[in-house]
């Protein structure tokens, strides 16, 4: 789970890593989430999900049956350094990756030709 604004950080629980629950948006109030910044901070904080899915807490919704969920911990900020470190080191490979792979699909296509 990816998390965006302030959820993804939060110091104030020191060691009681409170365990927080978070339910996916349907279709329709994901297209409104994201044609009205009002609504975003309506549902503030907000998780998005690597699955493409906005998760908010139940407080934000009417009805939580049949959503999907989603239950973690916060991390606090040396986990979330430690991440954030992670996935810069994983992203630059995975784009050095990418860059091979075209250009042997390039070369594959001009020897076939």
């Amino acid at each position: 789970m990816y998390y965006v604004e302030e959820s993804f950080v939060d110091d104030s629980f020191g060691a009681r890593r409170v365990p927080i629950t978070r339910y996916a948006l349907w279709p329709r109030e994901a297209a409104e989430f994201n044609a009205r910044p009002k609504i975003q901070q309506r549902y503030a904080p907000y998780a998005i999900g690597c699955d493409g899915l906005i998760y908010v807490g139940d407080d934000k919704l009417i009805g939580v049956s049949g959503r999907k969920v989603f239950r973690g911990v916060p991390v606090d900020s040396d986990l979330a350094a430690c991440i954030a470190e992670e996935i810069y080191r994983l992203g630059s490979d995975v784009v050095a990756l990418a860059r091979i792979a075209r250009k042997q699909q390039a070369g594959a296509k001009t020897r076939s030709v």
